[in-house]
């Protein structure tokens, strides 16, 4: 059994970090209209939200909740080294069991109980689509992005809401897909990013935040969409009393030997067979 939750938590992880390229429904496409009229200004929350920080290298302890088309659950930490990497270790009563490691050009993985490993490059990994390592953080931290870019440019971007929300639409990604944040102006946080694509897929994130939220960082994040046509529910909490934004240097990510390499897919599959 806990061979079979590991398997699950660690297709948890590809949905994670490839939510893109099983994106999304109907349409966030359209345009929105600047506020008006006595509303917030926009824009300058925008830019805000979109500020990543001053941190190069930030450890995370993290649980990793796969909640469909199985419940599995387990605990490790993820550390990003801005712009360049993330990595996450998973832990199952103090020992290591799995770990990732996504950069700009590859991701890898592997599973420890099975002696197996997953190396394919981004491009692949994400189907084409052209999201960059800085647009996987920023989704991560709850920030405002463009994809494709490290900043947002936000004379391409439309807005719209009212009072209490506002939105960003930045420019169409790719064709037939958009995306949209909405963020609650009390705080300026994010709570929710919509992805569409005029194919009919969908998928959506959603943020939770702390009570006594200072930095804007949140406490969860929760991802649903599908994966080759099964609806796929993934939630990353954080242990943010645990974040540490000034963390050494990663070593350089190694997969042990004598491990049988395995295709993303057929790993994909488990989640037939180990039902």
């Amino acid at each position: 059994m806990m061979l079979k939750k590991l398997i699950y938590v660690i297709v948890a992880v590809a949905v994670a970090a490839g939510v893109w390229s099983c994106s999304s429904s109907k349409g966030a496409g359209g345009q929105h209209t600047s506020i008006s009229g006595e509303g917030p200004d926009v824009r300058a929350l925008a830019e805000r939200l979109a500020d990543n920080g001053d941190w190069q290298t930030m450890k995370i302890p993290v649980s990793v909740a796969l909640k469909k088309p199985v419940s599995a659950k387990i605990g490790g930490s993820m550390t990003l080294v801005r712009g360049e990497e993330i990595r996450l270790s998973l832990r199952f009563f103090g020992m290591e069991v799995a770990a990732a490691s996504v950069t700009g050009d590859s991701v890898k993985g592997y599973v420890k109980m099975q002696k197996i490993y997953v190396a394919e490059s981004l491009d692949r990994f994400l189907g084409g689509f052209p999201a960059s390592i800085d647009n996987v953080q920023s989704l991560l931290l709850a920030r405002i992005f463009q994809i494709g870019r490290t900043t947002p440019d936000f004379n391409r971007c439309t807005f719209g809401g009212d009072a209490s929300v506002y939105t960003v639409t930045p420019p169409r990604a790719a064709s037939g897909l958009d995306y949209s944040f909405v963020v609650r102006t009390d705080g300026n946080l994010l709570t929710t990013l919509e992805i569409a694509h005029t194919g009919g897929h969908r998928a959506s994130v959603e943020y939770a935040y702390p009570r006594n939220v200072s930095d804007g960082r949140p406490e969860s994040v929760a991802i649903s969409g599908s994966l080759k046509g099964k609806p796929v529910e993934v939630e990353v909490g954080y242990s943010t009393s645990g974040i540490d934004s000034s963390a050494p240097a990663l070593k350089p990510f190694s997969i042990p030997r004598g491990y049988r390499k395995v295709s993303a897919s057929s790993l994909l599959k488990m989640l037939d067979s180990l039902k």
